[in-house]
């Protein structure tokens, strides 16, 4: 009959870490990192402390009136080798000069300058994204 055990840990910096290894087959860690929370599953052999890797691109952007951008984020866990998943809200601090189009499309409007910021549902806010618009294309 299968067994479960389980560890927690705290880390220097406070991020607690808990791992289950049940019947030699899977190791689960979660590690909660201030709200940020992510857990990845591997190998009875491998430990993954599962800390949240944040990719948003391009980090900073000139357009010109009327041009759009498509951003892109990528969540990872487990040093790159798990993808963690999200539903992402985009959100512009200056709608006059770029808004958000179809959930995810970055429209330019009028020359100036914002930052479109973005967030998850699961893991809250991740990161934005420096848009300069000059005058027409």
């Amino acid at each position: 009959m299968p067994t479960d055990s389980g560890i927690a840990a705290r880390t220097a910096k406070g991020d607690v870490i808990s791992s289950r290894h049940r019947a030699e087959k899977t190791l689960v860690a979660v590690v909660v990192i201030g709200a940020l929370f992510a857990a990845c599953t591997s190998g009875p052999q491998a430990v993954c402390t599962a800390e949240l890797v944040i990719s948003i691109s391009p980090r900073a952007k000139a357009l010109s009136v009327g041009e759009s951008l498509q951003p892109k984020v990528r969540l990872t866990t487990c040093g790159g080798r798990q993808v963690a998943t999200d539903q992402f809200t985009w959100t512009s601090s200056n709608p006059e000069v770029v808004v958000v189009v179809l959930g995810s499309t970055l429209r330019a409007v009028r020359a100036g300058s914002t930052a479109v910021s973005v967030e998850g549902r699961r893991y809250g806010v991740l990161g934005s994204i420096a848009i300069t618009v000059g005058g027409s294309p």
